[in-house]
């Protein structure tokens, strides 16, 4: 008989862990990329965020102090791609941000 082998191991995330992952998503990283890094799933990587008591963005949010750091970063000569992948947003959406007040 063949035994069933979870697609991913668990483990459970250290309190350093938790306080790492929070302050990546407090730069910028994007969730995905976060638990994409950490070999978590992005439910675990918002529950981290939880637990760290950080709230997660909304799709499309972005921080005023990041969306500073978007125009910086555009004025350098980033493509809203690379925008968009840097903090999480859809190119378009970025572009909307960017030209926003």
């Amino acid at each position: 008989a063949r035994r069933k082998v979870p697609a991913h191991a668990q483990r459970r995330l250290t309190r350093a862990e938790i306080e790492q992952i929070a302050a990546e998503y407090q730069t910028g990283d994007a969730l995905q990329e976060i638990a994409k890094r950490w070999g978590i799933n992005r439910e675990t990587a918002r529950l981290a965020l939880r637990r760290a008591g950080v709230s997660a963005r909304k799709y499309g949010e972005i921080e005023p102090s990041l969306l500073a750091e978007a125009r910086r970063l555009r004025v350098d000569g980033w493509s809203l791609n690379q925008l968009g992948a840097r903090f999480g947003i859809d190119p378009k959406t970025m572009k909307k941000r960017l030209a926003e007040g």
